[in-house]
């Protein structure tokens, strides 16, 4: 009789009847307390509804009534980890592997969880483990190649996505995990190719990871439709928003990111987080990743009022906390970038939810509100792309830290460049350098014979890429010229000064690397895009004074670029008015950034209250 109930509980489950299969299951749990099956649909069944709280112990009565059936092990973990309890689902597949006999779908299963939540050699460990007992198994081949992706080991990586294809040619997440290793080393021929293959499928540039729909040249339209696409198939906000806080005296806002260390986003909020007016705001941390022990990251684990280590937390548990804690505005500074967790701000931990500074592009989920802009970045006309409110601070929506230093002097031949030779630097990530723009800046090399281009090291397989492309673009490898990576950041900055002029990549902007590089002096050359992530160079050059050095397109781009080469004179005025504008851009304006920043939050949740 039970099991009667228990299957009719899973029959209306798939039809999506869910009031119904909850009550077929609770009938089936009265008749017979040790049924699992009934546990398990039950503990679905509440997840979709929405009742994350009620459903985990559920699932976990499921698992410890039937601890030795891997298909309950299996489907209580993957509901734990979509409905934000991580932590329980990875001990219940600790469990079953620490007490019986190996299993390539657990092992599997594990891989991908601990994929998710950042442990790439961990989950990498538990693919090989999957594998060891099955070869052919093209998901944990496919978890295992985005393991290696994400730490850097590309063609290992692409060797391992291009077997799971043996077994399934048409898998379109296998594809895309090929694109986005194509992107990251520069093979722009393998791109083309495998993005050709994701645009045969129906909306197959949704296998795309978010943050390389960015990187890939999409138009506006297309970013936009897929990732309003991936919102609606993330649904709608698991809880409803806490009540706003009317009368507070300050505004509490939780600034949630992974990126509390030695990363651009930390470098930039640095200074807005020191200067915050604690009379009207309290800013916390809610850091998703274990607290960094050095350089930035310690700084800002001082500068909060509250620094939360949420790195072994559920959605759930943090999610449970900053409600209880009463955030008055919760700002999500990672969006579908690596170590994000959107499904922390699904439970709704704030009233006002915001979208600012990680991802340069709209989150398309629901339960996101705003996102802060500017005006250059998404004009009036843009706003069509956007499922959040946009909130447009005045000048350029980047932080910058001006309590830096004036960047000091440094030695060209320290640095590996040459002495005499014009240098353009182009200090961009890898998967910014699209082939029209190192076809642009190979141009400049062909008409500036005694110009070197001035990269920043992105490891061999990338330097050979490029390098190859040099010489088939008819350009001496030698005159691409890589710099090792520097972590002290004052020594990168008067490393950064000896530079001619800054080359912007076009489709995805250099965003911090260019505010950097107009602090140190350097004049940076942009083309205006038609994306957020293609429009902040030109933002960034608005707000530092000097917007004739934003181009409607490539040829005015390379028309800048050659004019500053024939005229010292003319690059000589540019870098005595960068260095003036240290004192007197809004760019570098610090102080005054931060109180269009509070002033921005408080007028939207003000209006958000009435």
């Amino acid at each position: 009789m039970a099991d009667a109930e228990a299957n009719l509980g899973e029959a209306l489950r798939h039809m999506n009847r869910l009031d119904p299969a909850a009550a077929a299951f609770e009938r089936a749990i009265a008749i017979n307390p040790q049924c699992a099956e009934a546990e398990l649909g039950l503990g679905r069944t509440l997840a979709a509804i929405g009742g994350a709280a009620d459903a985990a112990p559920r699932l976990l009565r499921a698992v410890r009534t039937k601890p030795d059936a891997v298909h309950v092990i299996l489907a209580a973990a993957t509901t734990l980890e979509q409905i934000g309890c991580q932590s329980d689902a990875l001990r219940v597949l600790n469990d079953f592997t620490s007490a019986h006999a190996p299993d390539p779908a657990v092992f599997e299963a594990k891989g991908r969880l601990l994929l998710g939540i950042g442990h790439y050699e961990a989950a990498l460990g538990n693919f090989n483990l999957a594998l060891s007992l099955d070869q052919s198994r093209p998901d944990s081949l496919l978890g295992r190649g985005s393991a290696l992706e994400s730490l850097g080991r590309y063609p290992e990586a692409i060797a391992s996505m291009e077997r799971a294809l043996t077994f399934n040619p048409g898998h379109g997440e296998a594809i895309a995990s090929l694109a986005s290793c194509s992107v990251r080393v520069c093979d722009w021929g393998r791109l083309d190719a495998d993005m050709a293959r994701l645009r045969e499928m129906p909306n197959g540039i949704d296998f795309l990871h978010p943050f390389l729909l960015l990187a890939t040249g999409l138009s506006p339209e297309e970013q936009s439709q897929s990732l309003r696409r991936r919102g609606q198939l993330a649904g709608e906000a698991r809880r409803p928003a806490p009540a706003i806080q009317r009368n507070s005296d300050r505004l509490k806002v939780a600034y949630v990111s992974p990126d509390f260390r030695n990363h651009p986003v930390a470098v930039a909020l640095a200074g807005v987080i020191d200067r915050h007016d604690r009379r009207r705001f309290t800013p916390i941390a809610v850091s998703l990743t274990a607290p960094a022990t050095s350089g930035i990251g310690v700084r800002l684990q001082s500068s909060f009022d509250q620094f939360i280590d949420a790195s072994s937390m559920s959605d759930l548990e943090l999610a449970d906390l900053l409600r209880e804690a009463q955030v008055d505005v919760a700002i999500d500074l990672a969006g579908h970038t690596v170590g994000a967790r959107p499904g922390i701000f699904a439970q709704r931990i704030s009233a006002m939810q915001v979208n600012y500074l990680g991802f340069p592009a709209s989150s398309g989920l629901r339960y996101m509100d705003c996102i802060i802009v500017d005006d250059v970045i998404v004009p009036e006309s843009h706003e069509v792309y956007y499922t959040e409110r946009v909130l447009r601070m005045p000048h350029s929506y980047l932080p910058f830290d001006s309590g830096r230093n004036s960047p000091a002097a440094a030695s060209r031949r320290d640095a590996g460049l040459p002495s005499n030779a014009f240098v353009f630097c182009a200090f961009n990530n890898s998967y910014k350098i699209t082939r029209g723009t190192f076809d642009a800046w190979l141009a400049l090399l062909r008409q500036v014979p005694d110009s070197v281009l001035w990269m920043r090291s992105m490891g061999d397989c990338v330097e050979t890429n490029l390098r190859t492309a040099a010489i088939a673009g008819g350009i001496c490898a030698d005159r691409l010229i890589f710099a090792p990576y520097l972590e002290d950041i004052e020594a990168h900055m008067a490393r950064l000064r000896l530079a001619d002029v800054f080359l912007d990549s076009l489709a995805y902007n250099a965003h911090t690397s260019a505010s950097e590089a107009l602090w140190a002096g350097v004049p940076v050359i942009t083309c205006m895009g038609s994306t957020f992530a293609g429009r902040v160079g030109a933002s960034l050059l608005t707000a530092v004074g000097i917007p004739e050095l934003v181009a409607a397109d490539v040829e005015g781009y390379l028309k800048l670029a050659l004019e500053l080469t024939q005229s010292p004179s003319a690059l000589h005025d540019l870098r005595i008015r960068l260095d003036e504008s240290r004192t007197t851009a809004p760019l570098f304006d610090t102080a005054g950034y931060t109180h269009d920043l509070e002033q921005l939050l408080a007028d939207a949740h003000r209006a958000a209250a009435t």
